[in-house]
């Protein structure tokens, strides 16, 4: 929840999207006095800057619109401690390629993940989750010091929780939520926003800091605060995560084993296009998204990739 000039751009975001479907141009609302900030919810951040990230596709004479990816690979190409991503897909070879890269440092940032362990659909189990198995093992492979970890939560009855929120921390530094999924059609095929905050003043980041830990702990049953001194005592949130984990409510995500079909859904990407033009062009999916993906191994490598300046 937002106000002041960021609630007023979500609204102007929101009335252009309306005109679009619907062809119908709705006014801005008058302003009705006071401060319409409800007294009961303490505001957790005040006087920061805001972004909006967006992906729009290109259609019908409109550009593409790529904020969203474009800030993705900047941010965790300028992540120093901790890259935490909580989401409900996981099957973008870029970023996937981008974490690698950052993984195989040898001072690089620790990368903490957690989805869903089994999407509940047919569909997305062949679509998504064995998609998704690929990016891990890459990961696991890149990760030579040990900083990788990606988890599924679970109940204290054992039962599996699926994971439909799409929020991701950088360091303390970086807080972002919205719509968009960790896969090939949210960086320019479907239509996304996403409400960015970045901070550099330490009360700010102390709050950044506490909003990662408290979702961090509440899979397991704890406050944020027990994780922030699990982070103290054990240095860092991978093993923060070990220690506290000892009732295994957050489970590492394996990947499932695939048949004849679903190796050939998950190579190609199947349903998962990353943009228009690549939703027609199936045959070269594969290649193109893994040019792209060395492409950014490549930059990385020659640290080429810096700057925040996607939104």
């Amino acid at each position: 929840m937002v106000d002041g000039d960021a609630a007023q751009a979500f609204g102007d975001l929101f009335r252009e999207r309306w005109r679009r479907a619907t062809k119908e141009s709705l006014p801005q609302p008058e302003d009705a006095g006071g401060d319409p900030w409800p007294e009961h919810v303490p505001a957790a951040l005040t006087k920061v800057d805001i972004a909006i990230a967006r992906t729009e596709p290109a259609w019908k004479k409109r550009p593409l619109v790529d904020e969203w990816r474009r800030l993705t690979l900047a941010c965790i190409a300028e992540a120093k401690q901790v890259i935490y991503m909580e989401n409900q897909y996981f099957t973008s070879p870029l970023v996937t390629e981008a974490l690698a890269a950052r993984l195989a440092e040898p001072d690089g940032p620790e990368v903490v993940l957690i989805s869903t362990g089994e999407a509940p659909s047919w569909f997305d189990r062949a679509t998504m989750d064995r998609a998704r198995g690929s990016m891990i093992w890459r990961l696991r492979a890149a990760d030579i010091f040990g900083r990788f970890r990606a988890f599924f939560p679970t109940t204290p009855g054992g039962e599996h929780i699926i994971v439909h929120s799409k929020t991701s921390v950088f360091d303390d530094r970086i807080a972002r939520v919205g719509s968009a999924n960790l896969n090939n059609r949210s960086g320019g095929f479907d239509t996304e926003v996403e409400l960015v905050i970045e901070c550099d003043e330490e009360q700010a980041k102390l709050s950044i800091g506490a909003f990662r830990d408290r979702l961090v702990g509440h899979y397991m049953g704890y406050t944020g605060d027990a994780v922030a001194r699990a982070r103290a005592d054990f240095g860092g949130l991978a093993p923060a995560i070990d220690a506290l984990n000892r009732e295994g409510r957050l489970l590492p995500i394996e990947p499932a084993q695939k048949t004849a079909f679903s190796e050939f859904v998950s190579a190609y990407h199947i349903c998962d296009p990353s943009d228009v033009k690549d939703s027609w062009r199936l045959g070269s999916r594969r290649e193109n998204l893994f040019q792209e993906a060395r492409a950014i191994a490549q930059a990385a490598a020659a640290q080429k990739i810096t700057g925040l300046g996607a939104v």
